[in-house]
């Protein structure tokens, strides 16, 4: 989650920006430093008070920023949700390369119209089993890293091409087709 400690210091240094926006707008207000880098005691009410006010306002921005993030992560995930769902009902698959168009997943080939073509003669390959491909290979790499994998069409040794999937933060790679 978050750290108290880092909150407290990005809180602390923002109020300093804020005091000396407001110190140099109003020249009597004094410094919050001493020349040997502790604070001084401030002596008006009227300044403590608003330090305590620019801390509050900050907390509950970041809090209400918080919160916003939540709930649009989750409106993304209900979407996503719906999407894969709808998808499963009617048996087909998103190309996992161009996130756009349906997989052809036939005997023969798996195809795509943004350029996916991959072989499959003799591997007997269905949508049920490349679905089943892709969902344990997404999952193998969730339960080392949680960043997005891609996924991309390389050659094998056999000058074949392969449906690669692959992660630029952990390194991950692994042929799915």
């Amino acid at each position: 989650m978050r750290d108290p400690t880092k909150s407290s210091l990005l809180v602390q240094e923002v109020m300093e920006v804020e005091w000396s926006a407001l110190q140099s707008a109003n020249q009597r207000l004094p410094s919050l430093w001493k020349k040997d880098g502790m604070y001084r005691d401030v002596q008006e009410h009227d300044e403590l008070a608003v330090l305590e006010e620019i801390q509050q306002e900050l907390i509950s921005q970041e809090l209400s920023i918080i919160e916003e993030y939540h709930k649009s992560q989750q409106y993304e995930e209900l979407y996503l949700d719906s999407i894969v769902d709808g998808m499963e009902e009617d048996g087909k698959l998103i190309c996992p390369v161009c996130h756009a168009n349906n997989l052809t997943v036939n005997s023969h080939f798996t195809s795509c119209p943004c350029g996916l073509y991959i072989n499959t003669v003799g591997r007997n390959i269905t949508a049920d089993v490349l679905q089943h491909l892709l969902e344990l290979r997404v999952t193998e790499h969730l339960e080392y890293c949680l960043q997005n994998p891609i996924f991309s069409v390389a050659s094998s040794v056999d000058g074949g091409p392969n449906l690669m999937m692959s992660c630029r933060v952990c390194d991950y790679l692994t042929i799915v087709l």
